[in-house]
């Protein structure tokens, strides 16, 4: 099954070859291939920002990609979301169970109401992931990525926790979570 725990150091050098391969690299908002120093810094200064959480996803005690939350509001209510697949042989099925996870996560542990995505106009695997789970889109932003030399236009889609739960009991009996 799918798991997830707090990244620490032993994660780095694995979540930065994730990070620098061109099959997670595409879909970032960055051209990233940090080093081994930019990314103990990178981990050193999420792990003190309070408004962001970074964990390791595991399938049968591999870790096989990362799930984050990042502008976490708990006044407003709302933050944003990311997922991604490393290992190449996982990315079939283990996504759509992890963000079933994490939007639990958000509204059942975080009392969050509001759970916001951003994504890059060309990756349609996360715009069907996305709306796969009922996520609308909200917003639409023109040239808002600068990447490898260009301008990518991004979506901005977002679920409401009351949304969720009328959708969270289809959800459960396709993953056998429920009862």
């Amino acid at each position: 099954m799918i798991q997830f725990k707090e990244l620490t150091y032993n994660e780095l050098e694995i979540v930065r070859k994730w990070r620098s391969s061109s099959e997670v690299n595409k879909f970032m908002y960055t051209d990233s291939s940090p080093s081994a120093k930019q990314q103990i810094k990178w981990f050193e200064s999420v792990t003190k920002d309070k408004s962001c959480k970074y964990m390791i996803m595991s399938y049968k005690d591999v870790n096989v990609g990362l799930v984050y939350l990042t502008e976490i509001d708990y006044i407003s209510k709302h933050c944003h979301w990311g997922i991604y697949i490393g290992e190449k042989k996982y990315k079939a099925g283990v996504g759509a169970i992890a963000a079933y996870k994490l939007i639990n996560y958000v509204f059942d542990d975080l009392k969050l109401n509001k759970l916001i995505s951003m994504v890059l106009s060309y990756n349609k695997d996360a715009i069907n992931l996305n709306e796969s789970f009922g996520f609308k889109q909200e917003a639409f932003y023109k040239q808002h990525c600068f990447k490898d030399g260009k301008f990518f236009d991004m979506f901005g889609y977002a679920l409401l926790k009351k949304d969720w739960i009328k959708l969270k009991p289809y959800f459960e009996g396709k993953f056998n979570y429920g009862k």
